[in-house]
């Protein structure tokens, strides 16, 4: 095989590496009677959505990002209870114009004939 293991410490080598440096490298390892051991692999990399979610809102109970200073669900202020209570600034209500006054629904008296007769139109005076 192409491997090689060192009989001392069990630090693995290419065969070829190995006859290179014509013994182990870890000399302290054998020394201090240790073992080797691998390196830890390196530490995944956290995206912003993996982002842990430790912190409860204390009105809806949602858990939300360590990081979020507002409820995603309820938009309640976690910033602890010595704060006042906030919600994230909102858009203000839309425009309703006020409703018209009732007279304006009311409808118009119906024309009362003036005069009835067979000359004139019935509803304009005589």
């Amino acid at each position: 095989s192409g491997r090689r293991v060192c009989p001392q410490c069990g630090a693995p080598y290419h065969r070829a590496c190995y006859q290179e440096k014509g013994k182990c490298i870890f000399d302290d390892l054998h020394e201090a009677g240790k073992e080797w051991v691998p390196p830890a692999p390196p530490a995944p990399k956290v995206e912003p959505s993996a982002e842990i979610k430790d912190r409860e809102c204390p009105a809806c109970g949602t858990l939300n990002g360590h990081s979020a200073l507002f409820c995603n669900r309820c938009g309640t202020s976690l910033l602890g209870a010595g704060q006042p209570d906030q919600k994230p600034p909102q858009a203000p209500p839309p425009f309703v114009s006020p409703a018209p006054p009732m007279a304006a629904w009311c409808p118009p008296s119906p024309l009362i004939p003036w005069a009835a007769s067979a000359r004139q139109n019935f509803w304009t005076k005589a």
